[in-house]
């Protein structure tokens, strides 16, 4: 069998490997945020969990559209 890969091949390799590289970088970009709200954390800036669901929820409310 050959290594030579038909042009469909070629492309459906480097749509792959695209995503993996796009996959890669998003998942760098988690970790840091992670890391530093974990430091921010560590350094007592957070919030307690009873405040951040209030956040989230007057957020989700302010985007919802009117009814």
């Amino acid at each position: 069998m050959s290594n030579d890969k038909s042009p469909d091949e070629l492309a459906a390799l480097r749509l792959l490997e695209d995503r993996e590289k796009r996959y890669q970088e998003t998942l760098a970009q988690l970790q840091e945020k992670i890391t530093a709200g974990i430091d921010s954390l560590d350094r007592g800036e957070g919030i307690d969990g009873k405040t951040a669901l209030q956040k989230l929820r007057e957020n989700i409310i302010s985007r919802s559209p009117e009814q």
